[in-house]
Parts: C-alpha cells; sequence; structure tokens
C-alpha cells in the first residue's frame, strides 16, 4: 500500500509527513531519547525541525549533526544513515549515492534521488 493513497490533497504533504514520522520512530527505536536532543538542538538554533530540514539541506543538517557530536564525523553519518535507511527504504545502493551527496554538498542531487524514488507522491 502506498503512502500516497492517504494523500487526500494530492500535494504529497501527508505522504511526507507519513515518512517524516516512520524517520522519527525508527530513530526513536534504535537511539531511543537521542531525537530529542537532536531536536532540540536543531529547534533552537535554526528554529527548524531536524527531520523538515534532512528534506531542505541535507548537507547542511550533516555539518550540524557532526558540530553536535563535537566533530565525530563517523556518529554525525551514523545518525544521517538511519533517516537515509528510513527515505531510501533500506536499499543499501540508494542510501551511499544519497550520503556522498550530502557529504559533497550536492543538494540537488539529493533531492532529484528523493524525487525519483517517490515521484509525485510527496
Amino acid at each position: 500500500m502506498s503512502s500516497s493513497m492517504f494523500d487526500v490533497k494530492g500535494d504529497g504533504m501527508i505522504a511526507l509527513n507519513i515518512l517524516k514520522n516512520n524517520i522519527r520512530s525508527y530513530l526513536n527505536r534504535v537511539i531511543p531519547g537521542l531525537i530529542t536532543r537532536i531536536e532540540w538542538h536543531f529547534l533552537r538554533k535554526y528554529s527548524r525541525s531536524f527531520i523538515d530540514m534532512i528534506f531542505e539541506d541535507p548537507s547542511l543538517v550533516l555539518k550540524e549533526l557532526m558540530d553536535f557530536y563535537g566533530g565525530d564525523s563517523d556518529s554525525a553519518e551514523y545518525i544521517m544513515y538511519f533517516a537515509l535507511k528510513i527515505i531510501f527504504r533500506n536499499n543499501h545502493e540508494m542510501i551511499s549515492k544519497a550520503m556522498t551527496h550530502i557529504r559533497n554538498g550536492d543538494v540537488e542531487e539529493f533531492k532529484k534521488m528523493f524525487k525519483s524514488e517517490y515521484g509525485s507522491s510527496t
């Protein structure tokens, strides 16, 4: 069943919100309590949710996560990997390509990948 089936207005917002909730739930399950701290950090600094910002500027999110972890890129990428795992439905090739685009600051390529994965449903 496609999440776009819940998109009553046809604008993709419901499907995107379901995806965001799935990311939040997954992060809470694999790293209990951490999403609350990360969300607080992003809301305080950017007045935007960490999960919302993944879809807007994932490269900035990765840089900010590195700052959050005191420069530890492994921990930052670990969190980003978990989010990408949900976004790209556990497709390791897509996750790897997306992470490369994010590391390189190529937000437009990341967004193209996202759009190709979800079509017009989000």
